[in-house]
């Protein structure tokens, strides 16, 4: 996250002078012809390097606008971020679940009553993340497309265990 705020547009464009620098001073390095040889193959001439870093940069560049995330202002992978990252109400949690808000307001006390903060606020992302997969199984056990029952019973394990 914390490179993306200063890359929110891709990468920076730089001259790449490790090469230049390296073999300019391999004698006074101390390198080898087979460390020399190595240098001149791992780095790329600088126009090539540009060329590298101005691809990459399209690449991310068009993978913001096939999510629809801005380009302009702040930096749309850390405000993402920092959205998921927030404390959950019910609407949140149940749109995670694949519930209407009431549903999940109806089968509160199915689950683990960690999650009967719900009920009357917010919990921490990461504690509904820890309950996820063991609710998921929960309300979906009559479903068609229920979680796997291996995966089911290992979440129920990580649930007792606590």
């Amino acid at each position: 996250m914390s490179c993306s705020g200063c890359h929110s547009t891709g990468l920076i464009p730089v001259v790449d002078e490790v090469k230049e620098l390296s073999l300019d001073n391999r004698i006074a390095l101390g390198f080898n012809n087979d460390e020399v040889e190595q240098l001149e193959d791992v780095y790329p001439d600088p126009s090539e390097f540009a060329a590298i870093v101005a691809d990459d940069s399209a690449f991310y560049q068009r993978s913001l606008d096939q999510l629809k995330l801005p380009t302009r202002g702040g930096d749309p992978v850390s405000s993402v971020f920092l959205r998921f990252d927030r404390d959950m109400s019910l609407k949140d949690a149940a749109g995670d679940l694949g519930l209407t808000p009431d549903d999940l307001q109806n089968n509160l006390r199915e689950l683990d009553p960690v999650l009967q903060v719900l009920d009357r606020g917010v919990i921490d992302r990461d504690d509904f993340t820890a309950l996820y997969v063991n609710s998921l199984c929960l309300l979906s056990a009559s479903n068609e497309n229920a979680p796997a029952v291996a995966v089911c019973d290992a979440a129920q394990a990580l649930v007792d265990a606590q």
